[in-house]
């Protein structure tokens, strides 16, 4: 229990922190904002490009494994368009990110740590960390980038742009090129790629208690908490049910890998999906609460799994 609570509880630490920040006016209003521009374009995508460049062949060799999360994903992505695209009306870039905010995993901070208490390995939330930074990242904020650009009809060349000028899109892409062409960069270039990246979970979380610290006016509604909820449910509970049932009889994963997928595909929201709504100006208050609800249902699920199996 107490390396749980090592793992989920300084998560909570961070926020009420960026929370006290806020309400105590010891940092300017606008500090939530700056720090999410920076994370956009600076911290995430320098952790995109570490996390991929410093990956062992080994570590994203699995291919089974990886295609039972990648439709693990699909499949959750598809439920939460229904769900909040029918039941809750949202469109545009307010559907993508409160969709992102259902199936998107806190891989490193949450992930690597449980497993490790859970599994006894590091490698399954690695492997679902590929899968995210690889292709759902970099495609769901190029999605952004198009629907929020503010015109109809872009012609193609103006489609390319935004595409190759996304951050997360040139990180990613980089390390594979790297990694496919065998370059080794010299230790202090990867020492300072290190350095900006390491701050991304901390500047996020505290950036997500800043925010949250709302006057009266600005408060959450009834609607963003429901659809909040219903996000973080689908996180901690049905995704990983998806999951044990695409990995265990679809693609036939043994027992201990099917359970690691389980564990994985179960993990919080991470805070990505928080900063892409500050970047995006979409469901802010609703990815706040679902990373924080989310947080809050995984640390009893994980307890109740580790009590039992």
């Amino acid at each position: 229990m107490t390396e749980l609570i090592d793992a989920i509880g300084p998560v909570f630490v961070v926020i009420l922190i960026g929370y006290g920040a806020a309400r105590t006016k010891l940092l300017p209003s606008n500090t939530g904002t700056a720090l999410s521009r920076y994370l956009f374009f600076f911290s995430i995508p320098f952790l995109i490009f570490s996390n991929i460049y410093a990956a062992e062949p080994a570590e994203i060799a699995n291919f089974r494994f990886l295609l039972a999360y990648f439709l693990t994903l699909c499949s959750s992505i598809l439920i939460g368009l229904v769900i909040f695209g029918w039941f809750f009306g949202l469109r545009r870039a307010t559907l993508v990110v409160q969709v992102l905010g259902s199936f998107y995993a806190n891989a490193t901070y949450v992930g690597v740590p449980v497993c490790m208490l859970a599994l006894g390995s590091a490698i399954p939330p690695l492997l679902i960390l590929m899968v995210q930074v690889l292709f759902f990242m970099p495609a769901v904020s190029t999605l952004l980038d198009l629907l929020t650009n503010g015109r109809t009809g872009l012609s193609f060349p103006q489609t390319l742009r935004i595409i190759f000028t996304n951050p997360m899109l040139i990180s990613g892409a980089g390390a594979l090129i790297l990694k496919a062409l065998s370059i080794r960069l010299p230790g202090f270039i990867t020492t300072g790629v290190d350095l900006l990246a390491r701050p991304a979970m901390t500047v996020g979380l505290f950036a997500l208690g800043f925010t949250c610290y709302l006057p009266s006016t600005r408060g959450f509604t009834r609607v963003q908490v429901r659809s909040a909820v219903i996000a973080a449910f689908m996180k901690v509970f049905i995704q990983p049910l998806l999951a044990f049932l695409i990995g265990r009889y679809l693609i036939g994963l043994d027992p201990w890998w099917a359970r690691s997928l389980t564990i994985c595909a179960g993990l919080p929201c991470a805070v990505n999906a928080f900063v892409l709504s500050q970047r995006y100006d979409a469901a802010e208050n609703e990815s706040k609460l679902t990373l924080i609800f989310s947080t809050a249902l995984f640390s009893a699920a994980i307890t109740v799994f580790l009590l039992l199996f």
